[in-house]
C-alpha cells in the first residue's frame, strides 16, 4: 500500500478537520456540563468559605475543606472568593462568581463551538472542491508565482552542451549485460548488479531478461537463450495520459512483458520516475530477439477497456470502484494524520494522545481507518487478481479454439 504525497494532503485535510471538531465538541460538551452544573446548585447547593490563601499579585489560589473533600481553585485578587457545592454530589461545585454571571456564561463556548464547526465544514468543502476539480480530465495546475529561475549551469535547456550523449552499445558482449536506468542512455555493464529495494532497472545477457522493481526482481527467459523452459516473446512500453488516481493529467508509463501467446507474464510501472529511454529498449530488444512496440492511450479508462490485463490493481479499483477508493482514500488519511498530529504538536501531542482520555478516541480512529485502508487495498488487489486469472483463461481458450 504505497503512500504517496496526495495521501499526506488528505492526512493533514482530515487531521485539522478532526481538530476542529475536536474543539467544537469540547466547548459544547464543556457548556452542557456547565450549565448542568448550574441547574443542579440552582436547585440545592451550600456556600463553602475558603480556608486557605496564596496569592501572587493579583492572582490567588484558595483551598477549601467540605465533608473531609478538599479542592482548589484560582481566583483573581477581590472576587468572591466562595464556592457553592451540591450537598447530594459534593464534586458538583461551581465558584460564587461564576453561579452569579448564571448560564449565560456559557454564550463564548456556544460561539467558539460554532466558529469551529464553521471552520471544519469550510475546510473540508474547500478541499473537496479542490480535489474533485484536480481530478477532472483536462486540468491545468497554474503556474506557481513563486518559481526561481534556474542558474544557466542548472537549467538543462540554458546550459552548456557537454558533447554528444554516449553512443548506444550495437551488440552484446560474451559475459556483459545491457543496462538500462530511468532517465539514462543504454549501457554496458561486466556482471549483473545487485539487487537494491526501490530502485527499478532492465537488464539483459546471458539468455535472460532481468527487470528490478521497487520490491523485487525478476527473471525471463529470451527466444535465443538455450535450456528449456517458457521463453518471452518481446516487451511493449504502454503510456496512458490521465491517471485513475492522483494527479490525473500525470501519464501512467509501464512496461509490459509478453509471453509467446502475448500474454503479460510481467509488468514493470515506471510513471513516478525519470522515463525509460525507449530507443534504449528498442535497442535492447533488437539485440535480444524480441518484439518491441509503443501503444499509447487516452486514459486508463481507455486502457482497462482495450487492455484489461494491463491495468494496475490501484487504477482498476479508482475506476470500477470508486465509491470503495473513496473510502480507502479516506482510512488513510485517518491514519496518517495521526502520524501528523504528532509530528506538528510535538510534546503536546504526545501528552494529548498518552496522557488523556483523549488517546480512545485518536487511536480508535486511527487504527479504524489503517484497517478501512488495508482491507479495501488487500480486497482491490484479489478481485484485480480475479479478473486477470479469468480474462487470460478466455483469452487462452479462444486461441486453442481458433
Amino acid at each position: 500500500m504505497a503512500i504517496e504525497r496526495r495521501h499526506v494532503v488528505h492526512g493533514g485535510v482530515v487531521f485539522v478537520i478532526a481538530v476542529l471538531l475536536g474543539l467544537a465538541g469540547f466547548f459544547l460538551a464543556d457548556a452542557i456540563q456547565t450549565n448542568n452544573t448550574y441547574d443542579a446548585l440552582a436547585a440545592h447547593h451550600v456556600t463553602v468559605i475558603e480556608r486557605t490563601r496564596i496569592c501572587a499579585g493579583y492572582i490567588c489560589r484558595y483551598g477549601y475543606d467540605y465533608r473531609g473533600l478538599r479542592f482548589t481553585a484560582v481566583i483573581g485578587f477581590g472576587y468572591p472568593s466562595s464556592f457553592l457545592v451540591d450537598p447530594r454530589d459534593p464534586s458538583v461545585r461551581m465558584s460564587t462568581l461564576a453561579f452569579d454571571g448564571g448560564p449565560s456564561g456559557t454564550t463564548g463556548d456556544d460561539v467558539f463551538a460554532g466558529l469551529a464547526l464553521f471552520a471544519a465544514i469550510a475546510v473540508g468543502a474547500a478541499h473537496l472542491l479542490r480535489w474533485r476539480r484536480r481530478r477532472r480530465p483536462g486540468y491545468e495546475p497554474a503556474a506557481s508565482p513563486w518559481g526561481v529561475p534556474l542558474a544557466p549551469d542548472d537549467d538543462p535547456v540554458a546550459r552548456p552542451s557537454m558533447g554528444p550523449e554516449p553512443t548506444e552499445p550495437r551488440v552484446i558482449e560474451p559475459g556483459r549485460y545491457l543496462r538500462l536506468l530511468p532517465g539514462e542512455p543504454l549501457a554496458a555493464v561486466d556482471a549483473l548488479p545487485r539487487y537494491h529495494v526501490g530502485r527499478i532497472q532492465v537488464l539483459t545477457g546471458h539468455g535472460e531478461l532481468v527487470i528490478d522493481d521497487p520490491h523485487e526482481r525478476h527473471t525471463y527467459r529470451l527466444p535465443n537463450s538455450g535450456g528449456e523452459g517458457a521463453r518471452i516473446r518481446g516487451l511493449v512500453v504502454g503510456y496512458a495520459d490521465h491517471r485513475a488516481t492522483g494527479h490525473v493529467n500525470d501519464p501512467d508509463r509501464f512496461l509490459v512483458v509478453l509471453d509467446a501467446q502475448d500474454q503479460k507474464v510481467g509488468r514493470l510501472d515506471f510513471s513516478d520516475t525519470w522515463e525509460l529511454s525507449t530507443s534504449g529498449l528498442r535497442q535492447m530488444c533488437r539485440l535480444s530477439g524480441l518484439a518491441f512496440s509503443v501503444e499509447r492511450y487516452d486514459s486508463d479508462r481507455e486502457l482497462l477497456a482495450a487492455r484489461l490485463t494491463w491495468i494496475a490493481p490501484a487504477a482498476e479499483l479508482a475506476l470500477e470502484h470508486p465509491v470503495a477508493e473513496n473510502v480507502r482514500e479516506f482510512g488513510l488519511a485517518l491514519w496518517l494524520g495521526t502520524g501528523i498530529a504528532l509530528t506538528l504538536l510535538g510534546a503536546t501531542g504526545m501528552e494529548l494522545v498518552f496522557a488523556t482520555p483523549v488517546r480512545y478516541v485518536v487511536f480508535t480512529i486511527a487504527g479504524a481507518g489503517l484497517v478501512v485502508a488495508a482491507v479495501i487495498a488487500a480486497w482491490g488487489r484479489i478481485t484485480w487478481m480475479t479478473r486477470q486469472h479469468q480474462s487470460t483463461t478466455t483469452d487462452t481458450d479462444q486461441k486453442r479454439a481458433g
